[in-house]
């Protein structure tokens, strides 16, 4: 009786405790490998390192060229992508959403992934999850440059396309992974641009289908229930039916496309990047109790590093955010804790941007300026557990 008593209280403890445990999901931007789809149009061994490495300051003062302190690793090599896990998970970052590509009906930029992640010799020590990122993929490398090529593959993709990439992504075995993110038990799997995706597939009506399709054949395969998530970027209002008759909202849409959650991939898709990152931070936080009212499925907060992607553009200076520090990070998580903390009815998660957004200026991996600042200041509001 005395063992099944203290059996019942561990597992009490045990609930209560991971009950309190926050997921940290740092969005992971794939580009620093060889790919040879890109290198067809950039020349062979290129990777984004050297567009990073190439940009210049455009007024005095601007914080370019950010310089990786760990140099140009290639992430394809599992040793390289175990020295990132390390990091990370020793810094209260617990899972990886891997933006994820298909592209002319193949994967694009996955190397990162199968040849980085999934063969790390620690890779347990972090969850991983896909962001099917189906935006039209544009040649910004930098913008501006001669030979642009301008659009190379148009983000919108056809029902036997949609059918091809999900049975790539369940071939692959990475929703079978031991540590594939679950919430509720559920694998977690977000689409980038919902509109783009109703478009393809043409309508709400073949986009239902498409997903509840995707949904059967993860529990055929043994593999449980999805959790869809749908990122804000370009969730579109459903126009109605009936003339006359008001347009559906974007919670509407998410019911009729059965998404379980929503959230953002970047402050600078809601709120214009300008001025000083505290005033940028503060009308992105605004947003929160904002969503959380418009949606009945619950709303994951994002907190962004920063915003710069001057190192993409030529010729003209981009909108962008030139005085984030690790700081005033670290001032935007602790108001992301409380927020969670104060709506304890949803799942206490919160995705960063990003893990390595470097032609962005939004990165968690140490830079020559900052070193491992950004990813103490996660530690210190978000200690890893022992």
């Amino acid at each position: 009786m005395r063992v099944l008593i203290l059996l019942l209280a561990f597992s009490i403890v045990a609930a209560s405790s991971f009950a309190e445990d926050y997921t940290l999901a740092a969005y992971y931007w794939p580009d620093y490998h060889r790919e040879p789809r890109m290198e067809a149009f950039l020349g062979k061994g290129w990777t984004e390192y050297q567009m990073i490495a190439a940009s210049k300051p455009k007024y005095p003062g601007h914080y370019q060229p950010r310089v990786p302190a760990w140099g140009p690793l290639d992430e394809s090599d599992p040793q390289v992508m175990a020295k990132k896990i390390d990091a990370a998970a020793d810094h209260g970052v617990n899972c990886f959403i891997m933006d994820w590509y298909w592209y002319d009906n193949q994967p694009f930029l996955e190397a990162a992934l199968n040849d980085g992640l999934m063969k790390t010799p620690n890779r347990e020590r972090i969850k991983f999850a896909l962001m099917w990122a189906n935006h039209t993929f544009i040649d910004i490398f930098p913008k501006g440059r001669p030979g642009n090529k301008g659009t190379i593959w148009p983000g919108e993709c056809d029902r036997k396309t949609f059918d091809s990439a999900i049975d790539h992504i369940l071939a692959q075995g990475y929703l079978k992974q031991p540590n594939y993110w679950r919430i509720d038990g559920k694998l977690y799997f977000s689409i980038y641009e919902v509109g783009t995706l109703i478009k393809g597939l043409g309508g709400v009506k073949p986009t239902r289908e498409a997903l509840d399709d995707f949904r059967r054949k993860v529990r055929e395969a043994g593999l449980g229930e999805l959790h869809l998530n749908a990122v804000l970027f370009q969730l579109p209002e459903l126009p109605s039916a009936v003339p006359g008759e008001t347009k559906k909202t974007k919670q509407e849409t998410l019911d009729q496309l059965g998404f379980d959650s929503v959230t953002s991939y970047t402050w600078a898709h809601s709120v214009w990047p300008a001025g000083h990152y505290e005033d940028w931070a503060k009308k992105a936080e605004a947003q929160w109790d904002d969503f959380a009212k418009q949606f009945t499925v619950p709303y994951f907060p994002n907190v962004s590093i920063g915003w710069d992607n001057n190192a993409r553009v030529l010729n003209e200076i981009a909108a962008h955010i030139n005085d984030s520090t690790p700081e005033k990070f670290k001032a935007a998580l602790v108001n992301a804790k409380q927020w969670i903390d104060a709506h304890p009815k949803q799942p206490k998660v919160i995705t960063l941007n990003a893990w390595n957004e470097w032609p962005e200026g939004s990165y968690l991996e140490p830079d020559e300026k900052f070193g491992m600042q950004y990813l103490d200041a996660v530690k210190e509001v978000f200690p890893p557990k022992k």
